[in-house]
């Protein structure tokens, strides 16, 4: 829960300045683009040729196959599955308009699409943070309530930036 949030602000610290060094047009995100691929595809065949299989295999009494037809539609009747699907849809959701945000407000509030590394680190850090020292609280209060009130807390923050922009943003 920690490396990815660093991953984050090392690709953000990096990529708005490299593309504006080598020309800020179409050209250098491509190259940005292929770099990065390079990049995970050589991370993930580290991965792959590192990885052992351990089978432990108990053998089934009757082999048993369920139609497709039927395994979707006991995926779709299952209230925990929707709940945590719903749940990355509006993680990827926040992600995404969370980071086009970032961007637009760094180049055109501040003038400068590299302020885009310090707006990241300013909401990253905290969460490398929050994530070091929320094992404690999971020990004592359990998860669920943990991120009750982690997401609480954030709703709340937010509420407040929406409602009083000239306390935040000033």
């Amino acid at each position: 829960m920690c490396i990815a949030p660093i991953g984050a602000v090392i690709v953000t610290a990096f990529t708005l300045p490299m593309a504006n060094r080598l020309g800020g047009d179409q050209k250098a995100w491509i190259m940005i683009a292929v770099g990065y691929a390079v990049i995970a595809m050589i991370l993930l065949l580290i991965c792959f040729l590192n990885c052992k299989e351990q089978e432990n295999v108990e053998e089934e009494s009757q082999d048993t196959e369920i139609p497709v037809g039927k395994s979707i539609g006991a995926l779709f009747r299952n209230k925990y599955w929707l709940i945590v699907a719903g749940m990355f849809i509006l993680w990827g959701v926040y992600f995404s308009l969370n980071g086009m945000m970032v961007s637009y407000y760094a180049q055109y509030v501040l003038g400068d699409n590299e302020q885009v590394t310090l707006l990241t680190l300013a909401e990253k850090i905290p969460l490398i943070l929050s994530v070091l020292i929320a094992a404690p609280f999971v020990k004592k209060w359990g998860k669920r309530n943990v991120s009750m009130v982690g997401s609480l807390t954030f709703l709340v923050g937010a509420a407040l930036m929406a409602l009083y922009p000239q306390i935040f943003f000033t």
